[in-house]
């Protein structure tokens, strides 16, 4: 079960899970700031009088408005903001990045935090309705309202709760039971009678009028069960809704909308009853229904956003993407690379003439600038950054936390820009290209460094690759995923030769020579070298290499076997140095004459430079 819970947080982006009901005989009708089921899909967009509020993916999720037929396109705020409801001339929203409650009016003025007190946004939210704001704070992760007018605020129970929502009759939210196992609880708005109204292995809520839709189980069955009555009568009116396997469902306009586990997560309508079921278009991607349409982002195209009839007709993509300056074709320089070829296989650091660049995970994989010694630090980007090259005064890197796109920020972090939507990772750039692997088909891509030009490069899965130069041309050597051999290609992807016919783990050039790690049939690995031609295969020294680089003539890799550590070698296998004794060592990188690594055995995943002596060992700040 708690798999099926991991998957609602993944597929529905900040994700939260809803709606409401109660058990009184006494029924409001409130007024909620957004339908329940797009505060199910993380409250990211909503509606009122004609225009659409929403968390705008091409600009990192900062709040937008447009008019429902995608004119007026305007910026409200830089804020990252998720569960967006409307609460008269102001929108209510969490910036997701500290767990403020803000608020700001419809033309994006007074824009102010609503309160100090942290929420719990992830995997819990928030709702509104009528002049109350329902949430759970940090500080006891109780359940409380709060009244928009003057602030005031009570406690509506003592549940720990998960995924809050509500319908215009009361709230409803899932308790943790045995086993990781959540089951439904309803209650009313001031919080008078509560319900458990629903089996353990509850998933997804949306409700409908008289009935709460929901998946169960580990097959996310779709069940329902009546909204209103006393928990007995609730109990007795639960029932399978079909055969529908189902996650990110809504209901709108008496059907069904879900993602179809038993379809490869392909968008599907049926009745409410489970009937008439029927494909609607291609999935996966994340939606939520406004303006009688399905207000959808592709994940598998970098989170682009598109508008789909609810019949799956009339796909209409919006907000084209912001493509930067372009880049003149005379300005390509074709051996400039991106990063050193040592430090682009970990592609955690880059170098200019003073600072270095880095993304660590002691720093959460921000990206970082600093003086060679860490010192003067300042954070450029605060979100998940890979595989760091640069470009004149640009550093490029993939943002894992918005769908594996392209962006870049200048040195000086005065500005960041998206380049592309390509869901790609192990991004090198040559010359005014970037060649990535794209995540949905494994097949090697290039694009120019102004997002323009995306082109297919080999078409068939690969696993790695690096680049290098030969008398000015670039040439590429790939890992196929299904053999993991290593090939030779031209820059166009044309096939030159097979490399290895062993299993390639990783390697690394210099020259006419690949260095290589091979993984046989049998489990057995050995650390290898070949001619670029695929000739004098053999085995080159019988250590336990982890991850390895070439610069200046030098290998430099971790070798795992006892007494051992950080090792320096020549290419010819001589002047052989241990630059760092026995540890647990990753992700490296060469600038300014040091060996930068990170320690995996401290529990910071504490990050040290050594010159490339050996001398002067020291622990970044």
């Amino acid at each position: 079960m708690k798999r099926v819970v991991n998957i609602a947080v993944l597929v529905l982006c900040m994700v939260v899970m809803l709606t409401g009901c109660n058990g009184t005989t006494e029924v409001k009708d409130a007024k909620l700031g957004n339908t329940s089921g797009n505060i199910s899909a993380g409250g990211t967009v909503v509606e009122d009088n004609g225009w659409i509020y929403f968390d705008n993916p091409r600009d990192f999720n900062k709040l937008y408005k447009m008019k429902a037929d995608q004119s007026e396109v305007t910026k409200l705020s830089d804020i990252r903001g998720a569960f967006l409801n409307v609460w008269g001339e102001y929108i209510i929203y969490v910036d997701v990045s500290n767990d403020t409650v803000y608020r700001i009016k419809k033309d994006g003025t007074q824009e102010e935090p609503l309160f100090s007190e942290k929420i719990r946004s992830f995997g819990v939210g928030m709702v509104v309705a009528d002049d109350f704001l329902y949430y759970s704070p940090k500080s006891d992760e109780k359940l409380y309202r709060m009244s928009l007018n003057d602030l005031s605020k009570e406690m509506i129970n003592e549940d720990k709760v998960t995924l809050l929502n509500a319908n215009e009759q009361g709230l409803m939210y899932l308790v943790e039971k045995n086993d990781a196992e959540f089951q439904l609880v309803s209650v009313t708005f001031e919080g008078l009678k509560r319900n458990e109204i629903a089996p353990a292995a509850v998933v997804y809520p949306v409700a409908n009028k008289e009935w709460i839709y929901f998946a169960q189980g580990e097959n996310a069955e779709l069940y329902r069960v009546k909204l209103l009555g006393n928990v007995n009568d609730q109990q007795k009116s639960l029932e399978k809704v079909g055969s529908i396997r189902a996650v990110g469902i809504h209901i709108h306009d008496e059907n069904v909308y879900y993602l179809n586990l038993a379809d490869y997560y392909h968008v599907y309508k049926a009745d409410l009853t489970g009937s008439n079921q029927q494909k609607i278009s291609n999935g996966p991607f994340f939606f939520s229904i406004v303006n009688n349409q399905l207000f959808c982002l592709e994940p598998l195209m970098g989170g682009s956003p598109f508008t789909l009839s609810l019949n799956g007709e009339q796909r209409k993509v919006f907000l084209p993407w912001p493509l930067v300056d372009e880049v003149s074709s005379q300005s390509d320089q074709p051996t400039l690379l991106g990063n050193l070829q040592m430090n682009q296989s970990q592609g955690i650091m880059v170098a200019d003439d003073t600072y270095i660049y880095s993304s660590f995970a002691k720093n959460g994989w921000k990206l970082v600038k600093s003086l060679p010694d860490g010192s003067d630090a300042k954070v450029l980007v605060e979100a998940d950054v890979r595989w760091l090259n640069q470009w004149e005064d640009w550093i490029y890197y993939i943002n894992t936390e918005a769908f594996y796109a392209i962006e870049r920020v200048n040195k000086d972090g005065s500005i960041r820009q998206s380049v592309a939507e390509v869901n790609g990772m192990k991004i090198k750039i040559v010359g005014n290209w970037i060649y990535y692997i794209k995540t949905d088909d494994f097949k090697l891509y290039k694009i120019r460094v102004d997002g323009r030009e995306d082109a297919l490069v080999y078409d068939l899965p690969i696993s790695d690759f690096q680049i290098w130069i030969i008398n000015d041309e670039v040439r590429l050597a790939i890992v196929d995923r299904e053999l993991g051999h290593l090939i030779h290609l031209s820059e166009t992807g044309e096939k030159l030769g097979t490399i290895t016919q062993r299993k390639v783990e990783f390697f690394t050039m210099d020259q006419d020579w690949v260095f290589y790690k091979s993984d046989d049939d049998l489990g057995n690995w050995e650390f290898r070298k070949v001619k670029t031609d695929g000739t004098d295969d053999q085995l080159f020294n019988e250590d336990l290499v982890s991850e390895v680089g070439v610069y200046q003539g030098n290998l430099y890799y971790f070798n795992g076997a006892e007494e051992e550590g950080i090792i320096r070698l020549s290419v010819n296998n001589k002047n052989r140095l241990r630059l760092v004794q026995t540890g647990n060592y990753g992700n490296f990188a060469i600038a300014f004459g040091y060996f930068y690594f990170m320690d995996n055995y401290s529990e910071n995943y504490d990050m040290y430079r050594v010159k490339l002596d050996g001398t002067d060992l020291m622990k970044l700040n």
